[in-house]
């Protein structure tokens, strides 16, 4: 059996697709790998329609309360908008910061 690296063996864990081993190409494959991606594919739905299920009433009380912004005065819906962009360039700047400059860039802090 060959050895695989550590980026390798890490590549097919998370993606849960195991490198199988060669065949001849008349011989038909295993279906095993594509089993468990409907059963994966089939969990993930379950999940969303519980999810669904749980928020639907909140989340229409919330979108039939819509007609009650009508009710608000311009320039708090300008600080609003003004607040949340801000908050966008902050985490920018925060995963900027995290992680750091791409592999292989010339980045001008660290010259």
């Amino acid at each position: 059996m060959p050895v695989r690296s550590l980026a390798a063996r890490l590549t097919a864990w998370v993606t849960g697709r195991a490198e199988e081993p060669r065949r001849p190409s008349g011989e038909p494959s295993s279906g095993g790998v594509a089993w468990r991606q409907y059963v994966k594919s089939g969990v993930l739905l379950l999940i969303t329609a519980v999810s669904l299920y749980l928020l639907l009433p909140t989340l229409l009380s919330v979108f039939a309360s819509w007609r009650s912004l009508s009710h608000l005065e311009w320039y708090f819906a300008v600080l609003v908008f003004a607040c949340e962009a801000a908050s966008y360039v902050c985490l920018w700047e925060l995963d900027r910061i995290a992680l750091g400059p791409a592999p292989g860039s010339r980045s001008p802090a660290h010259s």
